[in-house]
Protein backbone atom coordinates (compact mmCIF):
# COMPACT_ATOMS: atom_id res chain seq x y z
CA UNK A 1 0.00 0.00 0.00
CA UNK A 2 3.19 2.28 0.76
CA UNK A 3 4.33 1.45 -2.43
CA UNK A 4 1.69 2.50 -4.64
CA UNK A 5 1.07 5.90 -2.08
CA UNK A 6 4.61 6.53 -3.74
CA UNK A 7 4.65 5.79 -7.16
CA UNK A 8 1.16 7.78 -7.77
CA UNK A 9 3.19 10.93 -5.73
CA UNK A 10 6.51 10.35 -8.39
CA UNK A 11 3.74 9.97 -11.13
CA UNK A 12 1.76 12.76 -10.36
CA UNK A 13 4.93 14.76 -9.69
CA UNK A 14 6.21 14.42 -13.01
CA UNK A 15 2.89 14.99 -14.65
CA UNK A 16 2.71 18.24 -12.77
CA UNK A 17 5.97 19.07 -13.61
CA UNK A 18 5.54 19.70 -17.43
CA UNK A 19 2.55 22.54 -16.36
CA UNK A 20 5.20 24.85 -16.36
CA UNK A 21 5.02 27.84 -18.60
CA UNK A 22 7.78 28.98 -20.78
CA UNK A 23 9.06 32.01 -19.92
CA UNK A 24 7.30 35.28 -21.80
CA UNK A 25 8.80 38.20 -23.71
CA UNK A 26 9.74 40.93 -22.42
CA UNK A 27 7.12 44.17 -22.75
CA UNK A 28 7.80 46.82 -25.31
CA UNK A 29 8.22 46.82 -29.00
CA UNK A 30 10.18 45.16 -31.69
CA UNK A 31 12.25 47.50 -33.90
CA UNK A 32 13.84 44.90 -36.60
CA UNK A 33 15.99 47.57 -37.48
CA UNK A 34 17.69 48.49 -33.70
CA UNK A 35 21.15 47.00 -32.83
CA UNK A 36 19.33 45.32 -30.48
CA UNK A 37 17.70 43.25 -33.10
CA UNK A 38 20.66 42.47 -34.88
CA UNK A 39 23.10 41.51 -31.96
CA UNK A 40 20.07 39.33 -30.81
CA UNK A 41 19.64 37.79 -34.46
CA UNK A 42 23.08 37.31 -34.64
CA UNK A 43 23.57 35.32 -31.56
CA UNK A 44 20.58 33.11 -32.02
CA UNK A 45 21.84 32.49 -35.33
CA UNK A 46 24.94 31.81 -33.74
CA UNK A 47 22.80 29.50 -30.95
CA UNK A 48 21.54 27.35 -33.24
CA UNK A 49 23.74 26.90 -35.85
CA UNK A 50 27.26 25.05 -35.49
CA UNK A 51 29.49 26.79 -38.14
CA UNK A 52 27.83 30.23 -37.61
CA UNK A 53 28.99 29.62 -33.78
CA UNK A 54 33.00 28.80 -35.02
CA UNK A 55 32.62 32.41 -36.43
CA UNK A 56 30.71 34.06 -33.92
CA UNK A 57 32.78 36.17 -31.22
CA UNK A 58 30.94 36.65 -27.95
CA UNK A 59 28.46 34.70 -25.88
CA UNK A 60 25.97 33.15 -27.98
CA UNK A 61 23.05 34.99 -26.06
CA UNK A 62 22.95 37.42 -23.26
CA UNK A 63 20.68 36.70 -20.73
CA UNK A 64 19.99 40.16 -19.46
CA UNK A 65 19.13 41.39 -22.56
CA UNK A 66 16.86 38.39 -23.37
CA UNK A 67 14.90 38.79 -20.23
CA UNK A 68 14.49 43.02 -20.77
CA UNK A 69 14.69 43.64 -24.02
CA UNK A 70 12.02 42.84 -26.13
CA UNK A 71 14.14 43.95 -29.57
CA UNK A 72 16.84 41.51 -28.60
CA UNK A 73 14.30 38.77 -27.30
CA UNK A 74 12.91 38.59 -30.25
CA UNK A 75 15.72 38.96 -32.77
CA UNK A 76 17.15 36.37 -30.77
CA UNK A 77 14.05 33.68 -31.54
CA UNK A 78 14.49 34.95 -35.10
CA UNK A 79 18.22 33.83 -35.66
CA UNK A 80 17.37 30.97 -34.13
CA UNK A 81 14.76 29.66 -35.87
CA UNK A 82 16.40 30.77 -39.17
CA UNK A 83 19.79 29.15 -38.65
CA UNK A 84 19.18 26.22 -37.50
CA UNK A 85 20.98 23.26 -38.34
CA UNK A 86 18.34 20.77 -40.16
CA UNK A 87 19.18 17.56 -40.70
CA UNK A 88 17.91 14.11 -42.33
CA UNK A 89 16.56 11.24 -40.19
CA UNK A 90 20.00 9.60 -40.84
CA UNK A 91 21.63 13.02 -38.95
CA UNK A 92 23.01 13.75 -42.33
CA UNK A 93 22.64 17.78 -42.59
CA UNK A 94 20.36 18.85 -45.64
CA UNK A 95 22.36 20.93 -48.33
CA UNK A 96 21.48 24.57 -48.17
CA UNK A 97 19.16 25.04 -45.15
CA UNK A 98 21.75 26.34 -42.80
CA UNK A 99 22.32 29.77 -42.96
CA UNK A 100 26.23 31.10 -42.18
CA UNK A 101 26.39 35.02 -41.53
Amino acid sequence: MALRIVLLSAVAGVLLAGCTTAPSAPAGTVDEKSPSYTQGFDDGCAASNQQARKAHQGPVKNDQLYGSDASYYAGWNDGFKKCEDKVTPSALPIPGNSVIM
